[in-house]
C-alpha cells in the first residue's frame, strides 16, 4: 500500500490519498472516480469501436507507468477499468489522452473520443522484478488470467494478457476462451493442483478464434490481439510497445 501512495499521479489510475490505521482495521482513502465500470458500461451500452480504441490505449498507458515502477497489476479486468463515457474534462478541454500526451480533437478528428479510463482495485498488485519467485497461489479471475500464471508465473507479460482479453471482449462482445474451459473448485487454485495442471494444457491446446467480425475486417486489431493473447508469454509485446504502435497507426 505504501509503494501505491508513492506512484506518480496520473489521469489513467486512481488515486490513493491515505492510509488511516486504528488498533483493528485499515481504512484506504481513494479519489472518486467518475463513471462505472467497464463491465457495468458494456451491460447497458454498445460501445464504438473508436472509444474501446481509447479505452485499451488508456489500459496500455495506466500499466506502462505501473510496470514502469515495477509493480504489476495481477486482476485486470472489465471490473477493474472505471470508464465515463462523456468525460467532461474531455469535452470542456477539446482533447484526449494519447501516448501520456493531450491530443487536440480539432486536429485528431478521426481518432477523437470522450472516453476517459482509469485503473481501479490494486489489492493484488505487487512488486515485481525478473527474480521475483514463483507465486504459490494462481490469483486473478478466470478468463482473463494468463496461462503461464497457472504454473505461478506472473509478471508484466501475464498483464498484458488481460488488456487482450478485455479488447477482444470490446471488440467481438466475446471472451476468447470458453466458460467452461474454467472447471477448478474452491481450494484448487494452488500452483501444481490437478485442477490448474488441466486448465493450462486446456489453454495451450485451444485455438483462440481470431476471424469473428469486426475482427475479419480489421486485420490491425486481429494482429495486435492475436499477439497480446499468445500462449507464449515472451511472445507479447510490453504495454510501452504496444502504446508506440499506436501511435504509429495514427500517424
Amino acid at each position: 500500500m505504501e509503494m501505491q501512495l508513492n506512484m506518480p499521479q496520473s489521469e489513467v489510475i486512481c488515486e490513493l490519498m491515505e492510509v488511516i490505521e486504528t488498533d483493528k482495521n485499515y481504512y484506504v482513502a481513494m479519489e472518486k472516480v467518475d463513471g462505472q465500470d467497464l463491465f457495468e458500461t458494456m451491460m447497458q451500452e454498445n460501445i464504438r469501436h473508436v472509444d474501446a480504441r481509447e479505452i485499451v490505449k488508456q489500459i496500455l498507458l495506466a500499466l506502462d507507468i505501473l510496470h514502469s515502477a515495477g509493480r504489476i497489476h495481477k486482476d485486470l479486468k472489465l471490473e477493474n477499468v472505471m470508464v465515463d463515457m462523456d468525460s467532461p474534462k474531455v469535452r470542456a478541454s477539446g482533447s484526449v489522452i494519447s501516448e501520456g500526451s493531450v491530443v487536440s480533437l480539432k486536429s485528431a478528428d478521426s481518432i477523437a473520443s470522450p472516453v476517459s479510463a482509469k485503473l481501479i482495485d490494486f489489492d493484488t498488485v505487487e512488486n515485481w522484478e525478473p527474480s521475483s519467485p514463483k507465486s504459490k497461489d494462481v490469483l486473478g479471475t478466470d478468463g482473463y488470467i494468463a496461462p503461464e500464471a497457472y504454473l505461478g508465473i506472473y509478471s508484466p507479460a501475464s498483464d498484458m494478457y488481460c488488456v487482450g482479453v478485455i479488447m477482444y471482449k470490446l471488440l467481438t462482445k466475446r471472451f476468447p476462451s470458453r466458460k467452461d474451459m474454467f472447471d477448478d473448485k474452491p481450494g484448487e487454485n494452488y500452483v501444481g493442483s490437478p485442477a490448474m495442471k488441466r486448465i493450462y494444457n486446456r489453454l495451450k491446446v485451444t485455438p483462440m478464434d481470431f476471424s469473428r467480425s469486426p475482427l475479419d475486417k480489421c486485420p490491425v486489431a486481429a494482429a495486435l490481439l492475436k499477439a497480446l493473447l499468445a500462449f507464449d508469454g515472451s511472445q507479447r509485446p510490453t504495454a510501452s510497445q504496444d502504446r508506440a504502435a499506436a501511435r504509429a497507426t495514427e500517424k
